[in-house]
């Protein structure tokens, strides 16, 4: 289940911007065709005008970019490193600086809470970027 709005190209709905968030991309490639979803309480791209066709073999065949409406939760702090070792169901201690790799987030119990990628940017100072959910519960 997932708790994504998601706009098509016909039938759309306008709702106020005052709830959810622009992404700070949103100027660089809003157009008059652009349609928007929401989800992780932001706005992001669902359609922008573009040959599905086409954008799909790009993907495939080379790279595409696509602002995506997740944002890093910022861990920091002389304990950073204990507490993740604590969540993850993946040693942290050796990820590099400047590295990221796949981690699950688990419950007190040991049961899966959310999965996303873990960031070291800087020693006791990490990013966690998980699709729609509330790390933070």
């Amino acid at each position: 289940m997932t708790y994504s709005i998601t706009a098509y190209k016909t039938n759309n709905v306008r709702i106020s911007a005052g709830r959810f968030e622009q992404s700070p991309y949103y100027d660089y490639y809003v157009n008059p065709e652009t349609v928007l979803g929401v989800a992780a309480g932001r706005y992001y791209a669902t359609f922008n005008g573009e040959d599905l066709v086409d954008t799909y073999w790009r993907l495939r065949r080379k790279a595409v970019l696509f602002d995506v409406p997740e944002k890093p939760w910022q861990i920091e702090g002389p304990d950073a490193l204990p507490f993740l070792e604590r969540i993850f169901a993946r040693r942290i201690g050796n990820l590099a600086e400047e590295r990221g790799r796949y981690a699950i987030a688990c419950t007190s119990d040991g049961g899966t809470f959310m999965d996303g990628i873990l960031f070291k940017i800087a020693e006791n100072r990490f990013w966690y970027v998980q699709p729609d959910g509330a790390l933070e519960a």
